[in-house]
């Protein structure tokens, strides 16, 4: 499922890593899929926060585009900050992950199984 919650700080944050929220990234940003695995991998301090935030906001308006998010991009950062934070970054991260290896297979090693 593309839809999950984690726990951060103790506040419950809804995610949603799915095609559209693919589409909402990149368009956001401007970069294709490669960079952002790319970026995530290399950077992941500085892109983890901004994905996760970014697809906080892609549920929340897919559930009830009528609300806002009550928290900031700096007011996540800050959460992960305390004590037990990092582990959302690496929750988010497998999450995102088992989402690309089973919506999205590598094209290589679909190419190669063929050989």
């Amino acid at each position: 499922m593309s839809k999950f919650s984690l726990t951060v700080n103790q506040k419950e944050i809804g995610f949603h890593v799915g095609v559209g929220f693919l589409g909402f990234f990149q368009s956001k940003h401007q970069v294709t899929l490669s960079e952002m695995v790319y970026n995530l991998e290399q950077y992941p301090f500085e892109w983890a926060p901004k994905m996760m935030y970014d697809s906080a906001v892609y549920r929340q308006e897919r559930d009830d585009n009528t609300k806002k998010l009550s928290f900031s991009l700096d007011n996540l950062i800050d959460w992960l900050d305390l004590k037990g934070g990092i582990e959302s970054i690496g929750l988010f991260n497998a999450k995102f992950r088992e989402f690309l290896e089973t919506h999205l297979p590598d094209q290589d090693t679909e190419d190669s199984k063929k050989k």
